[in-house]
């Protein structure tokens, strides 16, 4: 079977009208809309510093990206202890949010597709009802309406999303000054999923532009307009559509797979972003995998900067199931990962 599962996405084919009037995640006349998730932390971290919040709580186990949109200010940062589950431990939370609570912030996030709990709602609540700027990372549970009752809500959209770029805050009070930045990294990942479109069977080119663009997104950290090319495309995707392949994908998968340990199988309700896997050699799979065409990211490298005493998890992988895919390949995966773990 000559396939390729995983890696970054294609442009996609869309019809001639606007499917949603009403996103996900909230009306967009109710939201900021950014080039990055990380830009929407950068311009949270620069409004509370000017209020006065000198605290940080963030999870004890994130991506470099949740970390470096803080670094330009000097906040005291604490990092909250995650369940064996990589879940939001309230109690936790509550010892750190509640000691200043006037001058703490909170960023709060479940990870790989899990829907808030009813004690995390009740938590985040608690939080603010004392004082706490509270910010609900969404970025792992975008196809999921609701509120979560945070002060603020942020989210990456072309992570789980066919979009080049694209952040979005929620909470704001005042319109933001947007500086915007020497590069535009949505046209070179634009002109990578273009052209991966075109080529489907030739991703070596797309690949290396994927590559340039990658590193434009890490640069370019001042708050910038998302393009507007991603704002039209948001309004075209069939999001439940996109949501019931996910919830598809990963039954198929947790049917089918045996002697694998799948670390969020709890989803709560939510859409499963990835089905994520517990292995002890999680770079050994992931090139095994690879030689099958199955390209599973590991989420994600220790942060270099967190400090020594925060235990990281090294053994977790996060094989894609999202729309591009059917039962055909899902088999396909099952068929290998079960290969790979009777070995």
């Amino acid at each position: 079977m000559d396939v390729r599962i995983g890696s970054s996405f294609a442009s996609s084919v869309r019809g001639e009208a606007a499917i949603n009037s009403t996103l996900p995640w909230g009306d967009a006349d109710e939201t900021v809309y950014l080039q990055s998730g990380r830009q929407s932390l950068r311009l949270l971290s620069e409004l509370l510093w000017a209020e006065g919040y000198r605290r940080l709580v963030l999870p004890g186990y994130l991506c470099e990206s949740m970390i470096t949109p803080f670094e330009p200010r000097d906040w005291d940062i604490h990092f909250s202890p995650l369940g064996n589950r990589l879940r939001p431990d309230p109690n936790s939370y509550d010892e750190l949010c509640l000691d200043r609570p006037d001058e703490t912030v909170a960023l709060f996030a479940e990870y790989f597709g899990r829907g808030l709990t009813a004690e995390a709602r009740s938590a985040i609540a608690r939080w603010t009802d004392r004082g706490v700027a509270v910010i609900d990372d969404r970025t792992h549970h975008l196809f999921d309406s609701g509120s979560s009752g945070a002060t603020y809500t942020i989210g990456s959209l072309r992570k789980l999303l066919p979009v080049a770029d694209g952040g979005f805050v929620q909470g704001l009070t005042v319109t933001p000054r947007l500086p915007g930045n020497a590069v535009d990294p949505s046209r070179t990942r634009w002109k990578a999923m273009d052209l991966m479109a075109a080529r489907p069977n030739d991703p070596e080119p797309a690949r290396e532009l994927f590559a340039v663009a990658e590193a434009e997104v890490d640069v370019a950290d001042e708050p910038a307009a998302i393009s507007s090319r991603s704002l039209d495309e948001l309004r075209f995707l069939d999001y439940p559509a996109l949501s019931a392949a996910r919830r598809a994908n990963f039954g198929i998968l947790i049917e089918q797979i045996d002697h694998l340990t799948v670390v969020n199988d709890d989803l709560d309700g939510g859409t499963p972003a990835f089905l994520v896997l517990r292995t002890p050699e999680p770079l050994v799979l992931q090139e095994t995998l690879a030689k099958r065409g199955i390209f599973c990211p590991i989420l994600w490298p220790r942060p270099p900067q967190l400090p020594p005493s925060v235990p990281w998890r090294d053994d977790l992988l996060s094989v894609p199931i999202d729309h591009r895919y059917g039962r055909h390949e899902m088999d396909y995966v099952a068929e290998a990962l079960n290969e790979v773990a009777t070995r």
